[in-house]
């Protein structure tokens, strides 16, 4: 799985919510600015970790189901953590989906389904916020932005899973 410098900093939500990783991340590849020099997700994840990874899968083409699957696994490492069964179901028609067993109108059910799930929970309480968490990973998902699912995930379950993600990431890019 390959990208550049100048997709990453194309790509607004990147770059506007993390200049300073942006910085690091040029820093560590020893580099002052952008360039379309290929980049692989797996060098872009030992030299900055797995945050700045997940953020940039959204600039890998041609990778949409592998990159949809991994968030689905990502979040349902977390999965225990969830209360509303909506979220279950959302993660299982991303899944599908993934999979091509399911229809992009299941996906967008699933999408406002997640959704409304998530406005609820966040009315219900302040204590749900693994639940919110999970509900926006399953929207973020189900609206092709699967690197958001692996990151809400991330937030979920703190650094404790970071360490098993890190590894699921690698391997998912050795097989590449």
């Amino acid at each position: 799985m390959f990208t550049t410098l100048n997709k990453i900093i194309s790509n607004d939500n990147f770059y506007n919510e993390n200049k300073e990783k942006w910085g690091e991340l040029l820093k560590n590849l020893g580099k002052t600015e952008p360039d379309d020099e290929p980049l692989s997700l797996s060098t872009i994840l030992e030299s900055s970790g797995i945050d700045v990874a997940l953020w940039c899968l959204s600039c890998i083409d041609g990778y949409d189901r592998e990159i949809r699957l991994l968030a689905v696994e990502f979040a349902r490492g977390v999965q225990h953590l969830v209360k509303d069964q909506t979220i279950i179901s959302a993660l299982d028609i991303v899944e599908k989906y993934a999979n091509g067993l399911a229809s992009e109108q299941e996906l967008n059910s699933a999408q406002s389904d997640a959704k409304n799930a998530s406005i609820a929970a966040k009315a219900a309480s302040a204590d749900s916020f693994a639940a919110m968490s999970i509900s926006h990973t399953a929207l973020s998902n189900a609206r092709d932005a699967a690197y958001y699912t692996a990151w809400a995930a991330l937030n979920a379950v703190a650094t404790a899973e970071d360490e098993r993600q890190s590894h699921l990431l690698k391997s998912s890019c050795a097989e590449k």
